[in-house]
């Protein structure tokens, strides 16, 4: 009933049929491991409120959905009900050790530090995450390792008819 879960539901109902991917960007995670939610609470009352509401409009939205968070100074991956779950925040603060990954999380390395970020690609219709961990955060010179990621089409575009048709790109 916040003023934000109102404004979000309002743009969840009005996503036009012809977005291909729905980026939501938002501080604390919506979805995270079972280690978060024992040792800080996490995903908040509020989160869980805004994802209710995603959840509620994921059957109607045509777009893929992916969900980036912070907050947790580490890295985590999930899918739920076709949107996929990002928790990205090992971009420079001191991570915070995983003493164990949940069996949801698709991420399974527990290698520490996760200094890391993620870049995302689209092309045709595709999209292409990935999140490039920091090798060694104490030698000299940086160098990044893709760790993990994900690829995701377009949903079928809607034709003049009204039909499904595979995505073209329009040149």
């Amino acid at each position: 009933g916040s003023e934000q879960a109102k404004w979000f539901e309002a743009q969840l109902s009005h996503v036009p049929p012809q977005v291909q991917f729905l980026f939501l960007l938002y501080h604390i995670p919506w979805v995270a491991d079972s280690q978060s939610h024992l040792i800080a609470g996490l995903p908040s009352k509020a989160a869980l409120d805004l994802r209710g509401i995603l959840d509620a409009h994921m059957a109607a939205l045509r777009a893929r959905v992916v969900v980036f968070n912070g907050h947790i100074h580490n890295y985590e991956r999930f899918v739920r009900n076709g949107a996929e779950y990002v928790v990205t925040g090992g971009g420079g603060a001191e991570p915070y050790p995983l003493l164990f990954r949940g069996p949801g999380d698709l991420y399974r390395d527990m290698a520490f530090p996760v200094y890391h970020f993620v870049t995302v690609d689209l092309d045709r219709g595709h999209l292409h995450a990935v999140m490039w961990k920091i090798q060694d955060p104490d030698a000299a010179k940086l160098r990044v390792v893709a760790r993990d990621q994900f690829f995701l089409s377009a949903p079928a575009r809607i034709d003049k008819a009204g039909t499904d048709a595979p995505f073209q790109r329009k040149h």
